[in-house]
């Protein structure tokens, strides 16, 4: 039976991506045609201990540009000293940056693989699967009808989640609404360079995410809508469980 590493970054932060790539590999780690060996690493030292250890037929990253910035080492003769397929999880894509991403990391990563089923990619080196979703029965199945609208969003601040434009959207089409924001800023700060150091990385911190929110209230225009913003780190289930107290998510 072939075995397949999976690499993803250091447990102990606030990660969407983290959390993905867990999930994922829940839903395959039982197949009988592989055998699946998990392991977080912090830089390339790491994952050449890794790697030489398990001695895969393939490797996975969950792709975390942020928390696996060291993977640009993995180049000329450094990349040749792991000659197996090589495949990056991809967890948060567009269309245009599919083979923009392929390209870039070339020959680091072979393969591409996300999670949008409806999507067919041009680029034959990418390719799609199912969403990894849990199973999952709400407590209140129907929601009374009577009630104000609750809408409901969640994720890190980043300008591409477009959480202003949500806001705008609800003000406009709505005259009596509460918006759940559950936005929260992760824990790690910092980024690796090619030699597996720790940079600063300005993109991610509580200043974004106060910024954020002051942009979402800018949108507001009518007294009937509110934000409910709350920001404490749970887990997926837990954010299950709040969306599913909403109308809209």
């Amino acid at each position: 039976m072939k075995t397949v590493l999976f690499i993803s970054h250091n447990s102990g932060t606030r990660c969407g991506g983290y959390d993905f790539g867990l999930r994922w590999l829940s839903h395959i780690e039982n197949d009988d045609k592989y055998t699946w060996v998990y392991r977080e690493v912090a830089d390339l030292e790491g994952f050449d201990a890794a790697y030489n250890e398990v001695k895969p037929d393939a490797v996975i990253f969950n792709f975390v540009p942020i928390a696996l910035g060291w993977i640009r080492a993995l180049v000329g003769e450094t990349v040749a000293k792991y000659p197996v397929p090589r495949i990056v999880l991809e967890h948060n894509w567009s269309k245009e940056t599919v083979t923009a991403l392929i390209n870039g990391y070339f020959p680091t990563f072979e393969y591409m693989m996300f999670s949008d089923p409806s999507f067919v990619p041009d680029d034959p080196r990418a390719f799609n699967f199912s969403r990894p979703l849990y199973h999952y029965t709400p407590e209140k199945l129907h929601l009374d009808p009577t009630e104000e609208v609750q809408i409901g969003t969640f994720g890190f601040p980043l300008p591409h989640k477009n959480f202003p434009m949500l806001v705008r959207e609800v003000n406009r089409v709505f005259d009596n609404a509460t918006i759940n924001m559950h936005l929260t800023a992760p824990t790690f700060t910092n980024n690796f360079n090619a030699a597996g150091a720790y940079i600063q990385h300005p993109t991610f911190g509580q200043a974004v995410l106060d910024g954020m929110m002051a942009e979402c209230r800018a949108e507001i225009t009518k007294p009937g809508i509110k934000i409910n913003h709350t920001s404490d780190w749970c887990s997926e289930e837990e954010v299950i469980h709040r969306l599913s107290k909403n109308h809209i998510n």
